[in-house]
């Protein structure tokens, strides 16, 4: 069972006072009227109006000859109880170019209603139910995910809310009933967290004739080739680590470049003697980002005190790379006396959206067939997303190309 999808006629149907794909906050209010366009005689006719959100996990496991089980655990998040918005006669003759409306305004919550947490055992639950936790105070953003692939466990996962609406009455000898929903969509609360930028580290080494002064560009003889092979004293050596500061939070579509910075420490007790003085220059070819989304989803079982869960990942490329491949030479660190962190996310204003990565005003758009957006890292009752960045980086350095990978769990945070 996926989200709700809006449903309705001319007959009845919902006009929000909102623009279309409108996102809303926990205590705001909807604001909206109902409506009929169809004309309609009764001498009673009853309008109710109700609003709901729940949590859905459903797992599905693949058994012998192919038959399946599943696991299907709600959460009820809110439930404004239906209540009757008009009552009485209506009349909306034939031809009409008029229509019935009936106003109505829905406060939507700020926090999961206390019971939510009935009925479920803490096995089930991501957060601790204790009546204290920050979680219970919280209303969980709108979401929806499911997994693919060639496991035997496949699960989706929804946060979704919604208003309905039904209209009863009496005509030409029959009792009639019409239905509306209207989904709303409820932003991820903006949750802050320390954020600090984590500096990564990787000692390397490069072995070349061509670390000495002046040798940058030489072409080498069949000599030095043959004492780089065999791993000869009489080759220079420069020991150095790369330094790579990264985002350990990113907030979307927050204007601030995320923290990103390249620096080249030279090792210089283990480099060898005739270049330690000898300034090094290395090229920086590319650096490739890739999101890692975890999707971790818990069900209790059907029959037994078990519980399910199931974990997917997606990989989201953010096209980092379109970056170097588009400038004219390669981004340069030299070491030595001025030698200085590259600041790339500076240099390049890179900043964080739903659809990909922006230098400055060109949108870097996600590597992905899946369709899927950047959305919030949470984590709610049964259903928690996380966030990890696999960065690949290409150097050159005396014209040997080094390749460095590094990972980092992130917090992705909702837009302001």
């Amino acid at each position: 069972m996926p989200p709700r999808c809006a449903t309705g006629s001319s007959a009845f149907n919902f006009d929000l006072a909102a623009p279309a794909g409108w996102a809303y906050a926990p205590g705001d209010t909807i604001i909206g009227s109902l409506v009929r366009k169809l004309p309609i005689v009764t001498p009673n006719a009853s309008i109710s109006l109700s609003f709901a959100g729940r949590m859905k996990v459903k797992i599905t496991m693949l058994r012998e000859q192919n038959s399946e089980s599943f696991n299907l655990d709600t959460w009820q998040l809110v439930d404004v109880h239906e209540t009757v918005i008009f009552k009485g006669p209506l009349h909306l003759a034939k031809g009409s170019d008029k229509s019935l409306s009936w106003p109505f305004s829905v406060s939507i919550p700020y926090e999961p209603m206390d019971v939510c947490r009935q009925n479920h055992s803490q096995k089930c639950s991501f957060v601790p139910l204790n009546a204290d936790h920050p979680a219970h105070h919280i209303l969980p953003g709108s979401f929806y995910s499911e997994s693919s692939g060639w496991s035997n466990t496949s699960s989706y996962e929804c946060v979704e809310y919604y208003l309905k609406a039904r209209m009863e009455y009496h005509s030409g000898g029959y009792d009639k009933l019409y239905e509306a929903v209207c989904p709303i969509t409820l932003r991820h609360s903006v949750i802050k967290t320390s954020g600090i930028p984590k500096m990564l580290k990787q000692p390397r080494l490069v072995c070349s004739h061509r670390l000495l002064s002046g040798m940058d560009a030489a072409d080498l003889s069949l000599k030095q080739h043959a004492q780089k092979f065999f791993y000869s004293s009489k080759v220079p050596t420069f020991y150095f680590d790369l330094l790579f500061t990264v985002p350990t939070s990113i907030q979307l579509d927050d204007p601030t470049p995320m923290p990103l910075q390249l620096e080249i420490m030279p090792d210089l007790e283990k480099t060898s003697d005739n270049i330690k003085d000898v300034a090094q220059t290395i090229r920086i070819l590319d650096i490739e980002a890739i999101l890692h989304v975890k999707t971790h989803s818990l069900a209790a079982g059907n029959f037994t005190d078990s519980v399910h869960d199931n974990q997917y990942d997606a990989k989201l490329g953010l096209g980092l790379q379109r970056i170097f491949t588009a400038l004219e030479e390669p981004l340069v660190i030299t070491t030595g006396k001025g030698n200085a962190p590259l600041n790339i996310g500076n240099m390049f204003r890179l900043t964080l959206h739903e659809l990909g990565v922006k230098a400055g005003n060109r949108m870097m758009h996600l590597e992905s067939w899946s369709g899927i957006l950047i959305g919030p890292s949470f984590r709610t009752y049964n259903i928690q997303r996380t966030h990890s960045l696999e960065w690949k980086l290409s150097l050159e350095i005396a014209g040997e190309k080094q390749k460095f990978k590094f990972w980092q769990s992130v917090e992705i945070i909702a837009p302001a």
